[in-house]
């Protein structure tokens, strides 16, 4: 009875020691559903999944090694579940953010696109700059179908650039013209800083026909508004 007895207090004393060793590791187990959590308050379920999903397998296995009292096995897979929920959460977070700048990107790139195509008209009067910014904008618009976002910005921009560059020449140009004697609208025409093309005069007879009753009839000091669109 008495050999019962002590054998009895062993057990006891043995399963309460047992206790006791795996309870120290509860800190370590809290800390490791602790970057679950912040994992998936960070989105990993949506931007990190398989990374997540070995965190959480990483977890399952710590508790299931807690419950069978294995404390080397505690140790390893609860570590390993908070290095891979803390990578988790840092991938999350990197996409998530990247994910926000790409939608800032299309939506300015879209701005910027009606922008430029409701004004581009204004540099008609220079085909070389007006020819550039269209060719430029149908490049971005394939960048942007092809999903390269960035690309498509960066495009977009040079065509604003042309754009810019086609209106500072057109606007450097005068938006009218004194007449001198031996002048004719295809002399005029032809000046470089008018057109520089003889076959545009008619552009300057349409728009001043309530000054020349005959095109090939123009006096000294008449004034000609020069159509630049």
């Amino acid at each position: 009875m008495k050999k019962y007895l002590i054998f009895s207090l062993l057990v006891v004393i043995l399963f309460a020691i047992g206790c006791t060793n795996m309870k120290k590791y509860d800190p370590l187990m809290n800390d490791a559903k602790t970057a679950l959590e912040n994992a998936k308050t960070a989105e990993a379920g949506t931007y990190s999944q398989e990374t997540l999903k070995q965190a959480e397998d990483a977890y399952v296995q710590a508790q299931s090694a807690y419950e069978n009292k294995k404390p080397a096995d505690v140790e390893k897979f609860a570590n390993s579940t908070i290095e891979l929920a803390n990578k988790a959460k840092t991938e999350a977070e990197t996409a998530k953010k990247e994910a926000e700048r790409i939608m800032q990107v299309k939506s300015d790139y879209n701005t910027k696109l009606e922008e430029l195509t409701s004004k581009i008209d204004n540099i008609k009067g220079e085909p070389k700059y007006y020819e550039k910014t269209n060719d430029l904008i149908e490049q971005a618009k394939a960048a942007f179908e092809a999903g390269e976002y960035d690309k498509a910005m960066e495009t977009l921009t040079l065509a604003m650039d042309s754009y810019d560059q086609g209106l500072k020449v057109l606007n450097s140009k005068p938006s009218s013209y004194k007449v001198i004697r031996g002048d004719c609208l295809w002399n005029i025409a032809k000046k470089p800083k008018i057109y520089g093309d003889p076959f545009k005069w008619p552009r300057i007879y349409k728009a001043n026909k309530d000054h020349i009753k005959d095109p090939d009839l123009i006096y000294p000091n008449q004034v000609f508004k020069i159509p630049r669109n």
